[in-house]
């Protein structure tokens, strides 16, 4: 199983859909996901520093999901900085994050994060998918 991820059409929506060996793996491709959503083909940075995360407890793993990458959504539009690795599970670990590349600007508006099916499971092959709708 490879990790990566697809944007897949949504109506007038997003889909973001990361794949991997784990669940923190499947994650981070929704997260790369969002990246390309935003920023087209421009290549992310690496992590120039690590914080912590952490979702609300009484979250399930997709709703975790979909409060990491809202954490994701605002931090790229209201900080500038980007959230561009994961390392942990959706609902805890540490993000990588970076500053924003000069000049860069979204090639593509993503307003919000939806709690509209968002998806985190486990396949039978034992590889994980990941997935969230983004409104356009």
């Amino acid at each position: 199983m490879s990790t990566g991820f697809e944007l897949l059409d949504h109506g007038g929506d997003l889909r973001l859909r990361g794949r991997g060996r784990t669940a923190g793996e499947a994650a981070a491709g929704v997260l790369r996901a969002l990246w390309a959503a935003m920023f087209g083909q421009a290549p992310a940075p690496g992590p120039e520093r690590w914080e912590p995360w952490r979702a609300p407890a009484s979250l399930p793993g997709a709703m975790a999901l979909v409060e990491l990458v809202s954490e994701a959504l605002y931090r790229a539009v209201v900080t500038g900085e980007a959230v561009v690795a994961l390392d942990g599970e959706p609902g805890e670990g540490r993000v990588g994050l970076a500053a924003l590349p000069g000049g860069l600007r979204p090639s593509r508006e993503v307003k919000a994060v939806t709690y509209n099916e968002p998806r985190l499971q486990r396949l039978p092959g034992g590889s994980w998918v990941a997935e969230v709708t983004v409104d356009l």
